[in-house]
């Protein structure tokens, strides 16, 4: 039995996939099997993997299906199911992969673990974990390398088999699949450091907040608290989930101002837990407030923030939201107090 197996889903992927099929060609049949799942292209993606000489070599299988399933779980599945060897590799197939660095990684890799990590590329930058490698523990260091993506890692075949399939349609499928795996039980992982086979052209997300699946990132966030309450993790991925929805937002072009604001509310009422005071509440309101002997937390949750307000002028379409001091929102007394604390520190040299 061979010990790797790269599986690749592909749809419309004419421009890239014989680049990819050419590097894979130069991998020694002996070595590797080669697994393809097409996803119902409707361009020559299907055409250009039946008449690549990739194709010939009997280590190599193609699936190409007629329909669009509009999910990689799918292949995944496929492939998971169609594997023969020990570990499966998962590229899509817009990807690039580093023979020579790939052949180091499966030279370094041990037999007997749930899943390899080693680094990848994103554009320019490489993205790995730290350390000499070895048996890798799951902890706040390395929980987001773990469970985002599919880049530069190795999956026990029968993971595949077991978590491949994915009943959700959206973004962060790699995601998903990964917290499948971490919350059905403990799992080995080991860190192959110093390899880079995994080169990634662009993001595949999509840049549009219509995509959000808000019920999945409601699931999402309970599955990880539930690794959290595990692993004691802290809430770093939690952060930069809510980071990134955020960014997807402000930078979407198709969002009217009222649409981008109910928008960033509703991030920050699901976010309100892990939300940091600095980014919603002016520093002087945060100094009063801890003048007092409060949290800035629990004086000013989230949820409580109002909706930005746009600045009428003649410039409307210069126009930007403003903020809107939220003080007038407490409770009288406690009110009183933060304008008394304001007034000491205002009266400060």
């Amino acid at each position: 039995m061979k010990k790797f197996t790269i599986g690749i889903t592909t749809h419309n992927e004419s421009a890239t996939i014989s680049e990819m099929l050419d590097r894979l060609a130069g991998i020694p049949p002996t070595d590797v099997d080669v697994l393809l799942f097409d996803d119902g292209s409707t361009d020559d993606t299907a055409g250009l993997i039946s008449t690549h000489q990739i194709s010939k070599q009997e280590n190599f299988r193609a699936h190409l299906s007629d329909v669009n399933h509009g999910t990689p779980s799918v292949g995944r599945a496929f492939i998971g199911r169609e594997a023969l060897s020990e570990y499966v590799v998962l590229f899509d197939g817009d990807d690039i992969i580093d023979v020579p660095e790939f052949m180091r990684f499966i030279q370094l890799a041990p037999s007997g673990y749930d899943i390899l990590l080693s680094s990848y590329q994103y554009r320019d930058r490489r993205i790995g974990l730290r350390g000499n490698g070895g048996l890798l523990q799951i902890s706040s260091a390395s929980i987001s390398r773990v469970i985002a993506g599919i880049g530069g890692k190795a999956y026990r075949t029968e993971l595949l088999r077991d978590y491949g399939s994915d009943t959700v349609r959206g973004r962060s499928d790699d995601v998903r699949f990964n917290l499948r795996i971490l919350e059905t039980g403990e799992r080995k992982l080991w860190h192959v450091p110093d390899v880079c086979f995994y080169h990634i052209r662009e993001s595949r997300k999509s840049a549009k907040a219509k995509s959000i699946n808000w019920q999945e990132v409601k699931d999402r966030m309970a599955r990880y608290t539930a690794l959290s309450n595990r692993y004691a993790l802290d809430a770093s991925y939690m952060v930069s989930l809510r980071n990134q929805l955020t960014h997807v937002v402000r930078d979407d072009a198709t969002l009217e101002s009222g649409q981008r604001a109910d928008l960033f509310n509703r991030i920050a009422v699901l976010f309100s837990e892990y939300a940091d005071p600095a980014d919603y509440i002016p520093a002087p309101l945060i100094r009063a407030t801890e003048k007092v002997g409060l949290d800035p937390k629990d004086v000013f949750p989230a949820q409580m923030v109002p909706k930005p307000q746009p600045v009428r002028s003649a410039l409307s379409r210069l126009a930007r939201p403003v903020r809107r001091d939220p003080i007038h929102l407490l409770p009288l007394p406690l009110r009183w107090r933060m304008r008394r604390a304001l007034a000491t520190l205002r009266k400060r040299p």
